[in-house]
C-alpha cells in the first residue's frame, strides 16, 4: 500500500474544483453574499414630535420596521389564517395592505436614534427626513455619507456603516 500512496495524492488533487488552488496559493472563496448596510440618524431637539425616519434615496424611502410587541389577544384565542388573507381578532377576514414596497428598511433603537437599512447599496448621499404621525415633514437634509466595511473582508467584501448623521427638529 505504501508504494501507492504518491498516485493516490495526484488523483485527490487532480479532483479539486478549479480556482480551489493555483498558481500563487489557494484563491479565496466568499461566503455566501448578502449583507445590510446601515446607516445611522440621530435625532435632537424635539424629539416626540416624530414618529418616522425616512432615508431616501434616488427617490425611494424607505419604510418603518418595528420591533415585533406583545400581542393584546393571547395567541390561542386568535383564529388560524384563512386562505388569501388572514383572520383578526373580531373575526373578521383581513388582507394585507397594498403598499409600495421599498427593500430599504428603518428601524427606531431608541427615542433619538434610528437605523436606515440600504440593503447593499452604499450610496453616496441619502435624505433623511423626520415624520410626524400625521406623515407632515417636520426636518430634512441632505447628507454626503462615507462608508466603513464593519464587517466581512477586504476581498469578498462585507456590511458597512455609515453616520450619524443629525437631524435637528424644531
Amino acid at each position: 500500500m505504501g508504494k501507492y500512496w504518491p498516485g493516490a495524492v495526484v488523483v485527490i488533487s487532480s479532483m479539486l474544483p478549479a480556482g480551489c488552488a493555483g498558481p500563487g496559493g489557494p484563491s479565496v472563496v466568499c461566503p455566501a453574499i448578502g449583507w445590510l448596510n446601515n446607516l445611522l440618524v440621530e435625532l435632537e431637539g424635539n424629539v416626540s414630535a416624530v414618529a418616522e425616519v425616512q432615508g431616501c434615496v434616488d427617490g425611494e424611502c424607505s419604510r418603518v420596521v418595528r420591533p415585533p410587541t406583545e400581542p393584546e389577544v393571547p395567541p390561542e384565542t386568535i383564529p388560524p389564517p384563512a386562505p388569501g388573507g388572514t383572520i383578526d381578532e373580531t373575526g373578521q377576514k383581513s388582507h394585507p395592505p397594498r403598499e409600495f414596497f421599498s427593500p430599504y428598511m428603518a428601524t427606531p433603537l431608541d427615542e433619538d436614534s434610528w437605523a436606515i437599512n440600504l440593503d447593499m447599496d452604499t450610496p453616496e448621499s441619502v435624505t433623511v427626513r423626520a415624520l410626524a404621525a400625521d406623515g407632515t415633514v417636520l426636518v430634512e437634509g441632505e447628507f454626503a455619507l462615507e462608508w466603513v466595511r464593519v464587517g466581512g473582508s477586504e476581498q469578498c467584501g462585507g456590511p458597512g456603516e455609515a453616520g450619524p448623521v443629525t437631524l435637528t427638529v424644531s
